[in-house]
């Protein structure tokens, strides 16, 4: 286990989310959740189907969900601004991998291109910038390399790929491509919705344990949200533990046998 570090990057504090149908009753998706994000940790939330994990994620990024509204500021800085989801990327850098893999990815690009692109595009350099610097910069390309032979499970994975289609990868490379490029762009906080529920047993386990090798070699602050209590790894690479159901949080012990507890949606 790492050593705790109680260095915060954010609080989720208080926060509250309503569903406000048409022609319904407005429902509160989410009840003053309140979740400490410290630097250099993982940071797992698991719950089953319609508990409000992944609102709770599309909070914290500034996308709520379709008919819903805040119903206060939630993400409270170090610095004691209280902030929400959609300034947090003004204020730290946030990266996002979604549940199914090809849906962050370009599917024209290679690997290499697909760890990169947003490196760019983030610093505004835009496409014809990135596409000069990616046909004819070494830099770049050297600099993909350096990071992909940094990592130990993943080396093996990428390195003989880094010039192949994404689309000829199978689901658990290419999640591991978006983790790479998350790594490559030097991200702050780094979001993850159910990043293996599309994963054989295999490719989830190969996850987790680069999920591992990030923190402890990288030291980025992860949010992982998964309704699968039964995966390989979660209590193996979670520093902080935490359930939701019915919108509320409550935080466990990371040795906390989830298998135990019934994660059922509403």
């Amino acid at each position: 286990m790492t050593p705790f570090n109680k260095e915060l990057l954010l609080t989720i504090r208080n926060l509250r989310v309503r569903f406000e149908p048409r022609n319904l009753p407005p429902e509160l998706l989410l009840n003053n959740v309140c979740m400490p994000l410290f630097k250099g940790l993982v940071h797992v939330l698991v719950g089953g189907n319609g508990t409000g994990k992944t609102s709770l994620l599309k909070t914290i990024i500034g996308l709520l969900p379709e008919n819903s509204a805040y119903l206060d500021r939630c993400i409270e800085m170090p610095n004691g601004d209280v902030i929400s989801g959609v300034d947090l990327p003004k204020a730290i850098k946030v990266g996002y991998i979604p549940q199914h893999p090809h849906e962050a990815l370009v599917p024209t690009f290679n690997v290499a291109e697909n760890i990169s692109f947003r490196t760019f595009f983030r610093g505004n350099s835009g496409m014809s910038d990135w596409l000069i610097r990616r046909r004819y910069g070494r830099g770049v390309q050297k600099k993909i390399e350096q990071i992909i032979c940094s990592f130990g499970i993943t080396k093996d994975i990428l390195t003989d790929k880094l010039c192949k289609g994404v689309m000829h990868l199978s689901g658990g490379e290419q999640q591991i491509v978006n983790l790479a490029a998350m790594v490559f762009d030097d991200c702050d906080l780094l979001i993850m919705d159910e990043p293996t529920s599309k994963l054989d047993r295999i490719n989830r386990k190969r996850f987790w344990d680069f999920i591992r090798e990030i923190r402890d070699e990288r030291r980025i602050t992860m949010l992982v949200v998964t309704h699968d209590n039964m995966a390989h790894g979660i209590s193996y690479i979670a520093d902080q533990l935490f359930s939701i159901e019915g919108g509320t949080v409550l935080r466990l012990d990371p040795g906390h046998d989830i298998q135990s507890n019934s994660f059922v949606g509403k």
